[in-house]
């Protein structure tokens, strides 16, 4: 991680944040779950291809807006991102201990028996190794974009697509796992699953908002162009719920935000009609609690522009602000963030803490959220005084006493 988060003591509320030491098992949340693809490549590196038409950079594309979105996520990241979440596969059973399992779900199309040749031929594609991978899977972790879209293309059928190897992780994960965006869109205008989920619950939209990277979030979500259409593609199930947990409980925005990536905050919220201030299952925390409590300024920024909820309690009623001031080292600009947007200086946790409560830790933070709470205790007496508070709602007709005239 960029930044060394420190250790909040919101005591006893189920909210703690990170050391430095502690950092790495946040990262483990978003475990790839890819280990068999390191005996296959030992780099990724983003290449151009065509797409609409146009030639593209997974490092700087142009989305669907116009606007030039840059892909945060080198090699050198993604591989750290592999390896520093490698204990999470091991932690739930991926339920995939052959292809005739999923043959018993989902029956594929039948081919002619003048063209038992070529299906013998094709089947080879799709027979699983020892780690499960297919040579389609291979193809994919190897980079080998021309073999992996002949295989695509000539598919019978879309059930073969969505084979997922000893770690759930279908095609189209690995696809975005390997940065490679026009086989991400190669197998969803061909008809693969874009939800399917791996062994920790990650559809391929959580890997790419976990990881940055822009261009596989257009690439997993936008509606068939002109030119796929004119091609015979006739898709009709890009449909993404943006709000659906991983088994750790965090939505895409969650992973956007706990990254660092306020251009996928941005996306998600204006492009594809995400929640901002939706809960996640571990805690009730919205994005915006994640953003401050990794203390991700950039993010805090794109969320109260979003119109985030700056006083969102979390289960244990633990705003925003009492993640900020109950870090070992909080961050005076995320404070000042979120008082200047409004944050309340009186709330109280459930253990009954205030922000002055929470920051004694900090001698510098603790006089600055005192002074914070004179200044706005004074503005809400001056308005009061002023007469500006909200008059007292009229009685209920049903209330009125009953009068009656001679």
């Amino acid at each position: 991680m960029d930044t060394d988060f420190g250790t909040s003591q919101v005591t006893n509320n189920g909210y703690s944040s990170k050391d430095s030491s502690s950092d790495a098992n946040y990262n483990n949340r978003l475990d790839s779950g890819l280990d068999s693809l390191q005996e296959y490549s030992e780099t990724y590196t983003s290449d151009a291809y065509e797409y609409d038409g146009h030639s593209v950079n997974s490092q700087n594309y142009q989305s669907r807006d116009g606007i030039s979105k840059t892909n945060a996520t080198d090699s050198k990241s993604l591989k750290s991102y592999e390896d520093e979440t490698s204990y999470y596969g091991s932690r739930l059973d991926s339920g995939l201990d052959s292809i005739q399992s999923l043959c018993l779900e989902e029956k594929p199309c039948e081919l002619n028996s003048s063209d038992s040749g070529d299906y013998n031929d094709f089947a080879s594609h799709f027979q699983p190794d020892k780690n499960g991978n297919t040579n389609l899977h291979r193809k994919i972790i190897e980079k080998d974009c021309d073999s992996a879209y002949e295989i695509i293309s000539c598919c019978p059928s879309p059930f073969y697509l969505d084979l997922g190897n000893n770690w759930n992780q279908t095609a189209l994960h690995l696809a975005v796992l390997t940065d490679q965006p026009f086989i991400v869109r190669t197998l969803v205008v061909h008809g693969a699953k874009v939800n399917p989920r791996c062994s920790n619950g990650n559809t391929p939209l959580h890997l790419a908002c976990g990881l940055g990277m822009a261009v596989h979030v257009d690439m997993l979500t936008e509606k068939l162009n002109a030119s796929e259409e004119s091609a015979g593609f006739r898709i009709g199930h890009i449909v993404h719920d943006v709000n659906t947990a991983n088994y750790e409980g965090f939505s895409p925005i969650h992973l956007a935000a706990q990254n660092g990536h306020a251009d996928i905050i941005d996306i998600l919220v204006k492009e594809l009609k995400c929640d901002v201030d939706y809960p996640d299952k571990t805690s009730g925390r919205t994005a915006l609690h994640h953003a401050v409590d990794f203390q991700r300024t950039n993010c805090i920024k794109t969320l109260i522009d979003s119109h985030a909820n700056v006083d969102a309690l979390t289960w244990d009623d633990c705003s925003p602000l009492h993640v900020a001031v109950g870090a070992r080292r909080p961050s005076r600009a995320d404070i000042n963030l979120l008082t200047e947007h409004g944050a309340d200086m009186f709330l109280t946790t459930g253990d009954d803490m205030d922000v002055t409560e929470l920051s004694t830790h900090n001698k510098r933070i603790h006089q600055m959220m005192k002074k914070r709470q004179r200044e706005q205790a004074s503005r809400d007496t001056s308005t009061i005084s002023n007469g500006h508070c909200a008059s007292p709602p009229p009685p209920h007709p049903m209330s009125a006493p009953v009068t009656t005239t001679a």
